[in-house]
């Protein structure tokens, strides 16, 4: 499902300063090096523009990061772009820690 979501050449900005890209973040969810235990969606917003939209998701999050769980209240911000194929996909993604 994530493979369909992210476009081929999507940048992710992860609340460690990391950049991943679509094979990292695949493959941090299928190794479960982060895996969500659950998300507290706390408020959303979305802003659409010509084939386009940007939400951004307050988030609190309990986590494991390899062998260490954590609880954390995140910011998401990702870029929904419809593309070509009329698929909309995300091409840009950011998490910062509030």
């Amino acid at each position: 499902m994530i493979d369909d979501l992210l476009d081929d050449e999507v940048v992710f900005v992860d609340h460690f300063g990391n950049i991943l890209r679509k094979a990292d973040d695949i493959r941090s969810h299928k190794e479960r090096t982060f895996d969500i235990e659950s998300i507290n969606m706390l408020d959303q917003k979305v802003t659409l523009f010509t084939d386009a939209a940007v939400s951004v998701s307050d988030t609190e999050i309990t986590a494991k990061f390899g062998n260490k769980r954590q609880k954390d209240h995140l910011i998401y911000v990702r870029v929904w772009q419809k593309q070509s194929d009329e698929k909309i996909r995300i091409i840009s993604a950011t998490v910062t820690t509030k």
